[in-house]
């Protein structure tokens, strides 16, 4: 059975791994005019999965913020590998990396 750790890693894995190798998919999950007036409703069923994930990992009462907090770095490291703005050269970690990094400092239960 996979720890809810790795469940949660293979999640921003999938997300990040889409802008790698989709970026035109990528850009349009991210955009609201596909889904019209449905945006909000879109949106918040995507953060639902992050947020079921975190609350496995962290403290329940705080899964909601560090859901945001993962999903705004997923995007993070997306954006910057995608821009050619992620120098592992500067921060000493390629975007995997600080994958691992942002799971590891993560409170657990």
């Amino acid at each position: 059975m996979e720890s809810p750790a790795a469940a949660l890693r293979a999640a921003i894995d999938e997300f990040v791994g889409i802008a790698r190798t989709r970026p035109s998919l990528y850009r349009l999950m991210l955009d609201r005019a596909p889904f019209g007036d449905n945006a909000s409703d879109v949106g918040a069923r995507s953060q639902d999965v992050f947020h079921t994930l975190v609350a496995r990992v962290v403290p329940a009462e705080r899964a909601r913020p560090f859901a945001g907090l993962v999903l705004a770095a997923a995007h993070g490291i997306a954006d910057l590998e995608a821009g050619g703005r992620l120098d592992p050269r500067k921060c000493d970690a390629d975007g995997d990396a600080l994958i691992d990094l942002l799971i590891a400092t993560l409170p657990t239960r």
